[in-house]
């Protein structure tokens, strides 16, 4: 088997499993990334600062001044308009931001 052929596959042995579950075990886990915990409105600031996308094409998230948000949700007087895999834009009915990703 070559580390290029992804067809084929190693099974693991019992006591690799039991240690796959020992660790497992001792990791300490934090929220889920993929589930919201905002409520919909995060503290206006003119110093947006783009920090993430996850990117699901049903349901992108972006996470903006520490905040995870989605389409529809509010930054102060701003609404997230769209979430692409690079950029986010948010309006206040006048004015248009884009906030880009930053590497």
């Amino acid at each position: 088997m070559t580390p290029d052929d992804a067809s084929t596959t190693t099974p693991i042995t019992r006591a690799q499993r039991e240690e796959q579950r020992r660790r497992a075990g001792t990791l300490e886990w934090r929220r889920d990334p993929f589930t919201s915990t905002s409520s919909g409105v995060v503290e206006e600031s003119r110093d947006w600062h783009l920090s993430g996308i996850l990117w699901d094409p049903a349901r992108p998230l972006a996470i903006i001044n520490g905040q995870t948000v989605q389409v529809g949700d509010q930054l102060g007087a701003y609404r997230i308009v769209s979430i692409t895999r690079e950029t986010v834009t948010i309006s206040d009915g006048t004015a248009t931001t884009t906030l880009h990703l930053t590497r």
